[in-house]
């Protein structure tokens, strides 16, 4: 009888330890499941800060070239008002040449205000 209950024993201790060592199975596949997580997570953290740093380094040249831009078509607006009204003195139309045909073509599309407008919403992004 001793002998078998000692077989019993055995048996329950080893299905504990069966158990015990399943629990840390499953403990350890829970916490490979977490550093495959953090791994992921570490990568899309830098992923996204990188994405966001070229972003901004876009967004800066985008407001520089609008600023740019904005500037030269004022110049160019003042520039263009001048030899128009010297051109008018000389009996000339600086609207019927090329070159003011280039402006008023350039003008029709690139408003200086429209482009501030742009610039300024590309700040607030």
């Amino acid at each position: 009888m001793k002998n078998i209950l000692d077989k019993i024993n055995r048996v329950s201790e080893f299905q504990d330890k069966k158990v015990e060592l399943t629990k840390h199975e499953v403990e350890l596949a829970l916490i490979d499941d977490f550093k495959k997580l953090l791994n992921e997570v570490n990568n899309d953290y830098k992923s996204f800060n990188d994405d966001y740093n070229k972003f901004n380094d876009f967004k800066k040249l985008v407001i520089f070239s609008g600023n740019k831009l904005e500037m030269s078509l004022r110049k160019l607006d003042s520039s263009y008002s001048t030899i128009s009204k010297q051109a008018q003195e000389l009996g000339l139309k600086f609207s019927s040449t090329k070159e003011g045909q280039d402006y008023l073509n350039i003008v029709a599309t690139a408003d200086p205000k429209i482009i501030k407008s742009l610039v300024d919403k590309a700040k607030t992004i």
